[in-house]
């Protein structure tokens, strides 16, 4: 059915069908849209000079830090990651026509709570060794030996933070903004002419339930081996965050 809706609202597109796909996009005051009801904990092994994720672990160990926010409704916007399929145009174009996008649309998220945790690092040390002394091979499925040579493209994905709403909505943007959005009209540099973006994953994935984990936040890790020869971390300065939206509908 939802197809079928698409292919509706490409029928008549001066510049071809433009579909913007919503999954896992990243909301700067929500962080990255989480379609796959992910949890605190979560460790993946992110390559990227392929942008694919792998899942190594769903149970590092981290500690929550107290939270004295009450709830709150907020709406957001500056929607970043949204991918452009199908029409016509050069990439830059569809790159454009994805800004626009993230400017005509905003999420509502009612009864907000933010849940954060930290002691990463020792919940990775903790789980590695307690994984390692009862016979696990996770040198192996943690791609120990590939992530930590030089100049190696893994890196470590925790999931360390989650947003939890009663329910939160794709909305276009503005004050008067209507939800079960189905496409947007925007323009773009280089089409000359506004074009009709079909909305995949918009309303459909509307997540709600009371404290539903709508949103989450990461912590990207460099691993290496310290100099007892032991797994240790490190912040990845230099990892470019902008196609973790991609990696992440990539694993789904």
């Amino acid at each position: 059915m939802r197809n079928l809706l698409i292919a509706a609202l490409c029928v008549g597109s001066l510049s071809g069908c433009y579909i913007a796909d919503m999954k896992f996009v990243e909301v700067k005051e929500l962080g990255y849209r989480n379609n796959a009801r992910y949890e605190a904990g979560y460790l993946f092994l992110w390559d990227t000079r392929s942008n694919k994720l792998v899942q190594l672990a769903d149970d590092i160990p981290l500690t929550a830090k107290p939270n004295r926010e009450p709830p709150a409704t907020i709406v957001a916007s500056d929607i970043q990651g949204i991918q452009i399929e199908g029409g016509t145009g050069s990439e830059a174009t569809k790159i454009a026509i994805a800004a626009e996008v993230g400017r005509s649309l905003q999420f509502k998220a009612e009864n907000l709570i933010r849940e954060r945790y930290d002691s990463v690092y020792t919940g990775l040390t903790a789980a590695y060794l307690e994984g390692q002394a009862r016979g696990e091979n996770l040198r192996e499925r943690w791609y120990v030996s590939d992530a930590t040579k030089p100049r190696s493209p893994y890196y470590y994905v925790v999931i360390t933070g989650v947003i939890r709403t009663d329910k939160t909505v794709l909305t276009t943007a503005g004050a008067n903004g209507t939800d079960s959005v189905a496409s947007v009209s925007v323009t773009a540099p280089g089409l000359g002419v506004p074009v009709k973006v079909a909305i995949r994953n918009g309303s459909s994935y509307e997540c709600s339930g009371k404290s539903a984990a709508c949103f989450f936040k990461v912590t990207i890790l460099k691993p290496y081996i310290n100099e007892k020869g032991g797994l240790d971390y490190k912040p990845a300065l230099n990892a470019d965050v902008s196609k973790l939206p991609e990696a992440f509908r990539g694993q789904q």
